[in-house]
């Protein structure tokens, strides 16, 4: 038979096929273009941190600047958003006498909603200062609080509003964690190592005092909500292999003491504490690295009077007894990853199910769960004191991050920053299998 013959005789019986009311074959999507997917990440703005004031009425984040402007690779820009009045422009917040565009983030809220702490490089060299401005469009150019010549992270106010606490490495500028690039060791290796502590520095006069024992390295820090301790996730120098061995101490902000509160099967992560500061609620699992956090909710009791104290300076050795911490979230499938405790009654935490996000509520009396929301997508929380009020940055594999507001579930989109990226993926599916009765 010829070939064209043949292809008479395919396209009748395709033809009669389609009539029967035959389906055809689906249509294979189109691949990306690999060059408009490039061109579309680049254009992309990324927050990299959301936060909402104590009080709701003002949402900050943190985004990248397009390299199309000519800005270094880190450049960031603040940016604050009144609630209230979406239409206006958001304020830009930055320590930069020019306006040129450097590297700006860790936002932390005061007390009162109406100034942020936040870390930059605007100074000479290119260390990361704190820094403390205005949030309500006065004008009035951010302070400078800090001349360290080390590491600064993670900065967060007092309750009192009258201080600013500060995790600090002094003298290696080049400490990036265990997987950042550092200089090579010479001489005897590990004769000593830096350690991150936790310092105070007062807003009023900028002096910085440390409190946290000087053999501890600190990953994370929580004020009590008296400022009278500090609850801290910490080891034993070398921070970079012993952050896996954390334990959860409690420090008194005046006189450094510490005591040890956990000590944990497994990593630890996202101190947080009761209204009332008399227990300690924490995430504790089996996590890969650092900030990777995943696994249960636990809760301590914190006693009044702490046992096991070191004071600054001193070994840091802690006996073996310590408070029975509880589980609760044993049994339940999902892994919490970040951790708020707005009210007595109410725990608050993120966390993974199958493969999506969700936000649930947990009662430490019961350990009873509702799940407030819960979606096929990736989200950053940021809760005010109320526990309801939020702001997110959501983003999905086809979707761009953008900020939304509003009662946790019931947000409202605050930012179109990328309102004309398109990313073409194909389809995305969540695949979940069997193996081995697992």
């Amino acid at each position: 038979m010829r070939a064209g013959s043949l292809g008479l005789v395919v396209g009748c019986l395709l033809w009669s096929a389609l009539s029967a009311g035959a389906v055809p074959p689906p249509a294979v999507p189109a691949r990306p273009e690999p060059g408009a997917v490039y061109d579309a990440l680049q254009r992309t703005v990324r927050i990299k941190q959301v936060a909402l004031s104590p009080d709701g009425a003002r949402v900050a984040w943190v985004e990248s600047v397009p390299v199309t402007e000519g800005a270094r690779a880190e450049a960031t820009r603040l940016q604050v958003l009144e609630r209230a009045h979406p239409e206006r422009p958001p304020l830009r917040v930055t320590a930069s006498p020019d306006g040129v565009p450097c590297a700006e983030g860790s936002l932390a809220w005061s007390p009162d909603g109406r100034r942020l702490a936040f870390l930059s490089t605007a100074g000479e060299g290119t260390a990361r200062q704190l820094y403390v401005a205005d949030a309500t469009g006065t004008g009035v150019p951010a302070r400078r609080l800090t001349t360290v010549k080390g590491v600064l992270a993670t900065p967060k106010w007092s309750p009192d509003g009258k201080s600013v606490g500060v995790l600090v490495i002094e003298g290696a500028e080049d400490a990036q964690g265990p997987l950042g690039p550092a200089a090579r060791e010479t001489g005897v290796v590990r004769e000593s190592s830096p350690v991150k502590r936790f310092a105070v520095v007062l807003v009023e006069d900028a002096k910085l005092r440390f409190v946290s024992p000087a053999g501890l390295f600190v990953y994370e820090y929580a004020w009590s909500p008296d400022g009278a301790r500090v609850a801290l996730t910490a080891a034993p120098p070398p921070g970079d292999a012993n952050w896996w061995v954390a334990r959860v101490y409690a420090v008194e902000a005046v006189t450094g003491e510490t005591s040890l509160l956990h000590a944990p099967t497994w990593q630890v992560a996202e101190p947080a504490w009761s209204p009332d500061g008399r227990q300690l609620a924490f995430i504790e699992g089996l996590m890969s690295d650092e900030g990777n956090t995943g696994g249960d909710v636990w809760v301590v009791s914190v006693p009044e009077r702490l046992a096991a104290k070191v004071r600054p300076g001193e070994k840091a050795v802690f006996g073996g007894k310590v408070p029975p911490a509880r589980n609760l979230t044993d049994g339940v499938k999902a892994s919490a990853t970040d951790l708020f405790w707005p009210t007595a009654e109410r725990l608050v935490f993120a966390a993974q199910v199958q493969g999506e996000s969700a936000l649930v509520a947990l009662s430490p009396k019961s350990a009873e769960l509702t799940v407030l929301w819960k979606g096929p997508e990736h989200v950053t929380v940021s809760l005010a004191r109320d526990g309801v009020t939020s702001a997110v940055v959501r983003d999905t594999f086809t979707q761009p991050p953008e900020v939304w507001t509003g009662p946790v579930g019931a947000w409202t989109q605050a930012t179109r920053l990328n309102a004309s990226v398109r990313v073409s993926v194909g389809e995305v599916r969540s695949v979940t299998w069997t193996s081995d009765g697992l």
